[in-house]
């Protein structure tokens, strides 16, 4: 078989038309909340689907497209822990202004991955981002 060069992860608040993805993909209804709220923030069993779809991600996929509405909060908390999954840095995605990171949705998708996060280090990520969008606004 060929290499798969693209897989997408999809975090929405509205319904996904999923058959309009030409890749494989996993797409979880939920809205950008950074708390459990039962039936609307990402649950763990969603999560875990999710985890079981990332883990299940051919090493020679080339691309992984994770999307949400604005492509700020869900889906760069899901690349962050993805990066992590892989063994990659996850820091220059909490250090862009341009992103906020959904802390529950990071916790949530890191603890469904085994990837150890305890709360000084899930801190220090949310600090460093809150810092470099404090920084882009020019007040440090």
């Amino acid at each position: 078989d060929p290499p798969v060069n693209a897989v997408a992860v999809v975090s929405s608040a509205y319904e996904v038309e999923e058959d309009r993805l030409t890749v494989p993909h996993i797409a979880e209804i939920y809205e950008d909340l950074d708390m459990e709220v039962p039936g609307r923030s990402l649950s763990r069993e969603a999560a875990m689907r999710m985890a079981q779809f990332i883990k299940g991600i051919p090493k020679t996929t080339q691309t992984v497209l994770c999307a949400c509405n604005a492509g700020q909060c869900r889906s760069t908390a899901v690349a962050a822990a993805i990066h992590l999954y892989f063994g990659m840095d996850d820091m220059h995605i909490w250090e862009n202004p341009a992103y906020q990171p959904n802390p529950w949705v990071f916790t949530l998708l890191c603890e469904a991955l085994d990837i150890p996060m305890t709360d000084n280090m899930l801190d220090f990520r949310t600090e460093t981002n809150h810092y470099a969008f404090r920084k882009a606004i020019g007040k440090q």
